[in-house]
C-alpha cells in the first residue's frame, strides 16, 4: 500500500487497533499524573486527553478506517468531555502507584523534577514553585526546568539527568 495514496485493509486496521490499544494504556497510566498536577492545570491536560481518547473511539466505531474518512468528535461532546475534565479537577490528587515506572521516553524529564526538588527541599535547578504559588510562577519554574534539561542533552546527549 503506497503511502501516497493509503487504502484501508484489514491490515491497516490491526495496526489501528494496536495503536489505538497502546494509547488507551497510556492515558490509563497518565491518570495519576493528571490528578497530581496544580489543580488550575489538571482541566486542560484533562480535557486534551478526554478529547483523543473520544477521537480514538470515533476510529473504533468507523471500524478502525482512519483513511477514508477523518474522525471527528461533535462540538457538544467536545463541551461534555471539557465538563467532565473541569469537574475532575476537584479531585484529590491520586496517590502514585509504585508499580508504574515512567515510561524510558519521560524517565529524563520525571528524574530533572525530581533534581529540581519540592517545596520542602529544593533541588539544583532551584526552588519547586508551592502548590499555592501563582500559574505564573509555576510556568516559569517549568520553563527553566525545561531549558535546565536541554542544556544537559546538550552538554552530554548520553546522561541523564541525577536522580534526587
Amino acid at each position: 500500500m503506497p503511502l501516497a495514496a493509503p487504502v484501508f485493509d484489514d491490515r491497516l486496521g490491526r495496526v489501528v487497533a494496536r495503536v489505538l490499544a497502546t494509547a488507551d494504556e497510556l492515558y490509563r497510566r497518565a491518570e495519576q499524573g493528571v490528578a497530581a498536577l496544580p489543580r488550575d492545570c489538571r482541566p486542560a491536560i484533562q480535557a486534551a486527553r478526554l478529547v483523543y481518547a473520544e477521537i480514538g473511539r470515533e476510529i473504533e466505531r468507523a471500524g478502525l478506517d482512519s483513511v477514508s474518512r477523518r474522525a471527528v468528535v461533535s462540538a457538544q461532546r467536545k463541551w461534555a468531555l471539557v465538563a467532565r475534565a473541569v469537574g475532575a479537577a476537584a479531585v484529590a490528587p491520586a496517590r502514585p502507584d509504585p508499580r508504574l515506572e515512567p515510561l524510558a521516553a519521560i524517565r529524563s524529564l520525571c528524574l530533572a523534577c525530581l533534581a529540581a526538588g519540592t517545596p520542602s527541599a529544593p533541588g539544583p535547578v532551584g526552588a519547586h514553585p508551592s502548590a499555592q504559588g501563582s500559574f505564573y510562577q509555576r510556568t516559569l519554574w517549568v520553563i527553566e526546568l525545561l531549558e535546565d534539561l536541554d542544556r544537559r542533552r546538550r552538554l552530554d546527549p548520553q546522561a541523564t539527568p541525577p536522580s534526587s
